[in-house]
């Protein structure tokens, strides 16, 4: 049985390799809700083949895996990400005012 932290690794790991193929989240966050919207229509069909087609459990698990790595994504852009770049600008430019 997985833990918690077994979960919160997949995600991760989930997200490294989605930005390891397309080198990071867009900027545009209606771009990011795209992916995301996308990627919960995986979901959707995940359980849809699952419930009807008895096709493996598995499969949602894999598509709700992705689902929270671009959830955990777009939450790291704008808690950790953006704040840093804004700190980091705000820094330059009060240093050029010198």
């Amino acid at each position: 049985m997985k833990t918690v932290e077994d979960i919160c690794k997949e995600i991760l790991r989930n997200l490294t390799e989605s930005i390891s193929k397309h080198d990071e989240l867009p900027e545009d966050y209606f771009k990011i809700l795209t992916i995301i919207g996308e990627e919960y229509g995986e979901v959707a069909k995940a359980v849809i083949d699952h419930e009807w087609k008895n096709a493996p459990k598995e499969e949602i698990i894999k598509e709700l895996y992705q689902l929270a790595a671009m959830c955990f994504g777009f939450l790291e852009r704008l808690e950790i990400t953006e704040p840093l770049r804004t700190g980091i600008l705000k820094v330059t430019l009060k240093k050029g005012k010198e």
